[in-house]
């Protein structure tokens, strides 16, 4: 499905069209069911990969996307990460060329990566290319950065 401008799609079953994908063109979109409300930007291309009763998965492949009301866990996949999203999180997430960020504006979301797993706390975001992650000794703490 694509779009031209702002568009709203709700519904108890689907959070998107039937091939279970969205690419904005121009403007912005908004999904919105039971367990989430993502607002997309222009230039975006995500996609809905399954539901389970422990939670949701999506893609973005990318643009930039916000997460909010969230009812239960939220998994998302980057190109050079994963990110898990509580209930009752708010965050950013972006896939701009060969950088993964995620900003996390309420409750605290984990990252996934090949090096291990990170807590991202409100507040505070991480920026990370695939090279970032080839040492197996990287610590992502030090890739953290407070939100300016």
């Amino acid at each position: 499905m694509t779009t031209s401008s702002k568009s709203r799609i709700t519904s108890e079953q689907k959070l998107f069209a039937t091939d279970k994908s969205v690419s904005v063109e121009l403007g912005n979109a908004m999904a919105k069911n039971e367990f989430m409300t993502i607002d997309i930007d222009k230039g975006s291309e995500l996609a809905y990969k399954s539901s389970t009763a422990s939670g949701n998965t999506i893609n973005l492949s990318k643009g930039r996307s916000w997460l909010s009301d969230i009812t239960k866990p939220l998994q998302i996949e980057l190109k050079n990460y994963n990110v898990t999203a509580p209930a009752g999180s708010i965050i950013l997430i972006e896939q701009n060329g060969p950088y993964s960020n995620v900003y996390v504006l309420q409750g605290v979301a984990t990252i996934e990566t090949s090096v291990g797993n990170k807590d991202i706390s409100a507040g505070s975001m991480i920026s990370l290319l695939k090279s970032d992650l080839i040492n197996p000794n990287t610590d992502l703490s030090e890739w953290i950065r407070p939100i300016e």
